[in-house]
């Protein structure tokens, strides 16, 4: 099971390799997380996306990254191959860290760092 408690990663430290998931997720019309999402379900993990209702645009991603939102996609082993090849230390949080976190680093007008 997975279970995110904090950012996929922040805007300043992003991994190198996020343009092939924007790339993945651009050519199906769905967002960054909703690929990770999928990518989780196909790989057979249970995936428990983290969530808050304090803005729009957060209520919007629970309904995007719930079942609802992402059953129905499909990727190809190619892209499977690609999101398999992101598994690099990310940073996580306001500072960066991959050791912790605290709230003020996973809310906020800018929590969602895959729309960099």
């Amino acid at each position: 099971m997975s279970s995110s408690w904090s950012r996929l990663s922040n805007k300043e430290t992003g991994a190198k390799n996020w343009p092939k998931l924007k790339e993945i997720a651009k050519s199906k019309g769905i967002t960054a997380a909703q690929t990770l999402i999928a990518w989780s379900l196909h790989r057979g993990l249970l995936c428990i996306p983290r969530s808050g209702t304090e803005t729009e645009k957060e209520v919007i991603a629970i309904k995007e990254n719930s079942p609802g939102g992402v059953a129905a996609i499909k990727l190809t082993d190619q892209e499977l191959k690609q999101l398999d090849s992101l598994d690099e230390m990310l940073a996580s949080g306001a500072l960066g860290r991959t050791d912790g976190w605290s709230k003020e680093d996973v809310r906020g007008a800018a929590w969602d760092p895959t729309e960099a």
